[in-house]
């Protein structure tokens, strides 16, 4: 399967379609997905380039035993211990990163090389491949390399120009357009459901001209939920206001 980049505004549905394409994907003939592939998930803006690469959640890193945190049994032979990170996790499955475009250029130009060598190696000057006191699976990750074989799907709000050329080479593009208000009207009368609440008259259309976002106008009948539930105990009606729905947003 294809790489995937989505690009559009916040609040379309973007992670929503990237878990729904890895579901509809396990239900295909002659699918590489099962029942067990996983669909892991990361925040772009949160992940950095340690230069002295001693963390590293998403491609993993290296404890030597000369670092605090190495496992004690390990550090006292003096075997480094390689730290599996989320391209690993994903193996078989889909890695979803949000805001990709935010991902540090130093890691974006690592993951191109996972995605191309389908493993993650692992190296250290502690390491001895003659020495025969390292655990069989730490001789496994030095000298075959842990395995990354996923599907990336990758989401953003930049605009394509913005984003890595080589990445985007790799990659099928797919554009999301801003949400209308029909659109924000269907979201919030579904969330309703899901809530099992009632909608006073109006409620639907008021949201929709506040915000074209559907992450936002779920947030937003989620907290009226909360508050007429909050100043009404004794609301049987399960139902929430316009009024509701102003507190919240005022």
């Amino acid at each position: 399967p294809q790489h995937i980049i989505l690009y559009g505004p916040p609040g379309v549905g973007k992670t929503s379609a990237a878990r729904l394409a890895l579901e509809e994907a396990k239900k295909l003939n002659f699918t590489p997905f099962d029942n067990d592939s996983e669909f892991v998930e990361v925040d772009g803006t949160t992940l950095r380039w340690d230069p002295r690469e001693i963390t590293n959640p998403l491609l993993g890193s290296v404890h030597d035993p000369i670092y605090q945190g190495s496992k004690k049994e390990l550090a006292e032979i003096g075997v480094p211990e390689p730290k599996t990170g989320l391209v690993t996790e994903a193996h078989g499955g889909v890695l979803f990163i949000d805001e990709i475009g935010e991902l540090d250029e130093i890691l974006q130009n690592k993951l191109l090389k996972v995605l191309e060598d389908k493993r993650v190696e692992s190296s250290s000057s502690y390491y001895d491949p003659d020495d025969e006191n390292p655990p069989q699976y730490i001789k496994y990750l030095f000298e075959k390399g842990a395995p990354a074989d996923f599907v990336l799907i990758g989401a953003t709000t930049r605009e394509p120009g913005k984003i890595n050329p080589a990445l985007r080479s790799r990659c099928t593009e797919v554009y999301f357009e801003p949400l209308s208000a029909k659109d924000i009207k269907g979201i919030i009368e579904n969330a309703a459901k899901k809530l099992n609440v009632e909608l006073e008259d109006g409620i639907a259309e008021f949201i929709s001209r506040y915000t074209i976002e559907g992450r936002k106008a779920v947030n937003i009948l989620a907290d009226a939920y909360g508050y007429s539930l909050y100043n009404s105990k004794e609301n049987k009606n399960n139902i929430i206001t316009l009024k509701d729905v102003e507190e919240v947003i005022s």
